[in-house]
């Protein structure tokens, strides 16, 4: 209690001592002696902490926005998705490859799991008890200097009580192990890293989880790679002026905004747009007006975004029915197929997304439930894919990402299931790794042969933009070798010589009001039932005409009405 008390009084004290005082960092070292992740903040930010837990970085799960289904319905908004609990084109799940030791074909052990970028301790969330979440957040993750605490300083322990934890990698581990992985970047000094705590996090903090996403460098955004943290000014204007990922993905309590096409949750209700810094009008000169009036169908990317994977291959295709050795990592991985300077495919998008549902049999496009372009592999499902058309008004033509797998099919319920990544890894045995994790993820045994799909998934791009200069030309899409397939996005030809697109409006709300007393009837005619008086001033909104009566809407008091009203009696 003494500690504590101590611990606030100098806290106190070198508020007061800085008040006023722009800084950079401010030092926990001095009340900090030994750090067990938020487990040591919690006593002074408990507020913190607990936005933490119930934030998606930390859950990996949440409510899902703007999915539907192959029939066109909306995700269940009870079952919460995300990363754990859902299946992917890339790992397939972290749900039972979230944390392990690998030994590799050196024989060292190194570090295991999906925890390598999830912001604990090493604990998977906990949905039933709170209280050990509150103690499994690595704050330093994100708080402290990139240089002097990252996820490559941290290590997978295996300890003697049988847990696993990924804890910094510090000269003396404090918990009895059995096991821990070896870390090639050292050991890292923590009184050095609590003196750099800084409020907002640095692009650097951001990027070693969402650069090496899938496994490695630029793996899996494809517009994310390590160069962002090296040079950012080669890959992209707006982190080689100095924009903070922050600037762009607001926050609130510790949830961060933004969406991609591919992404099941948005946490805040926040669309991350150009237009929050550029005004809709931001082209100027000579052909400002017509650049001007191209946004209202082609988003901003789809111009500034022109290539990706600039300076580091990105996956392209990944068959986890195939395992081959990787000198680099001693270690084996799915087959991996990598491209760079990509190009981008072009799709309308409206906002909504459709996705393949975890937990009901598979969707193939051959059956034409949802087939938004032709098919490049036989047999394959869309994992995610936008939603849109030339005819929607809300629809803008994006760049999008596109990449593809090889994963396992259930024969018996038609589900997708995971491999058990581990064993893939240290054997090369691709069917073992699919056998165990059938059974780790069924709870029976594989009996019948496995069935291998493509699966695709489309991808947002919304990095690596291109200043002005560099941005696509008229002649880069209106000319006979544009980059545009102007029938494939439902135009007769290009809109220079067949037209833009017309643009359905929706008719603006007609409300009237009621200039004297009557009544609001369930059919057009005076004689039929009454269901509510409505009195001079009532706001009315017009839904349709019959005869000399309008259907209108209206509330009164905590009721909601559609009934009939002599048009006389509106204005």
């Amino acid at each position: 209690m003494r500690r504590k008390s101590l611990i606030f009084i100098l806290l106190a004290a070198f508020v007061l001592l800085f008040s006023g005082t722009a800084l950079a960092a401010m030092d926990h070292s001095m009340f900090i002696q030994k750090y067990e992740g938020s487990k040591s903040c919690l006593p002074c930010h408990p507020k913190q902490v607990n936005d933490v837990i119930h934030s998606d970085h930390y859950t990996w799960q949440s409510k899902p926005v703007n999915l539907i289904d192959a029939a066109g319905k909306p995700w269940p908004a009870d079952k919460p998705v995300g990363k754990l609990g859902g299946l992917n084109d890339f790992c397939i799940t972290p749900d039972i490859n979230f944390i392990g030791i690998l030994t590799n074909k050196n024989g060292v052990d190194v570090n295991g799991g999906c925890v390598q970028c999830h912001i604990g301790m090493g604990a998977r969330p906990d949905k039933i008890d709170e209280e050990k979440d509150k103690e499994n957040v690595d704050c330093l993750l994100c708080h402290a200097d990139y240089s002097k605490y990252n996820r490559n300083l941290k290590a997978v322990v295996y300890g003697q009580d049988g847990k696993f934890y990924f804890l910094p990698n510090t000269a003396v581990i404090d918990i009895a192990y059995v096991k821990k992985a070896n870390v090639p970047a050292g050991t890292v000094d923590i009184t050095a890293a609590l003196k750099t705590i800084t409020k907002t996090p640095d692009n650097k903090n951001c990027l070693q989880c969402h650069a090496f996403a899938g496994g490695g460098d630029n793996n899996k955004r494809g517009d994310l790679e390590s160069t962002h943290m090296t040079d950012p000014a080669k890959v992209d204007v707006h982190m080689g002026k100095g924009v903070k990922c922050i600037s762009c993905h607001k926050t609130e309590n510790h949830k961060i905004a933004g969406r991609g096409v591919d992404l099941r949750t948005n946490e805040l209700n926040y669309n991350v747009r150009c237009e929050n810094c550029h005004t809709a009008s931001v082209h100027k000169g000579p052909l400002g007006a017509t650049l001007n009036n191209h946004v209202k169908s082609i988003d901003c990317t789809t111009c500034h975004v022109t290539e990706y994977a600039i300076t580091k291959s990105t996956d392209i295709f990944r068959d986890w029915s195939e395992a081959e050795y990787s000198a680099a990592k001693a270690l084996y991985e799915p087959k991996i197929e990598r491209g760079q300077n990509l190009k981008p495919v072009y799709l309308w998008w409206n906002g909504i997304s459709y996705g393949q549902q975890t937990d009901v049999p598979a969707v193939f496009n051959k059956d034409n439930k949802y087939a938004p372009n032709k098919t490049t592999k036989p047999d394959y499902v869309t994992l995610f894919a936008p939603v849109g058309s030339i005819n929607d008004p809300k629809a803008k033509i994006y760049p999008f990402r596109y990449h593809y797998a090889k994963l396992p099919l259930d024969p018996v319920t038609g589900k997708f299931f995971p491999a058990k990544a581990g064993y893939v890894f240290m054997t090369g045995d691709a069917l073992g790794g699919i056998t165990r994790g059938y059974k780790e993820w069924f709870g029976v045994d594989l009996v019948s042969p496995v069935k291998w799909v493509y699966a695709e998934r489309y991808m947002g791009l919304y990095h690596e933009v291109k200043p002005a200069s560099q941005a696509l030309s008229c002649t880069s899409c209106h000319s006979n070798r544009g980059i545009l397939d102007w029938k494939a996005l439902g135009y007769k030809g290009d809109p220079i010589l067949y037209g833009a697109r017309k643009i359905a409006t929706t008719p603006a709300v007609k409300t009237y009001t009621v200039t004297k007393t009557t009544y609001l009837y369930q059919t057009a005619s005076t004689k039929a039932k009454k269901l509510t008086t409505l009195k001079a001033g009532t706001k009315v909104t017009y839904v349709s005409a019959s005869g000399s009566y309008y259907k209108v809407q209206v509330k009164v008091g905590s009721k909601t009405y559609t009934g009939y009203v002599l048009k006389s009696y509106l204005k």
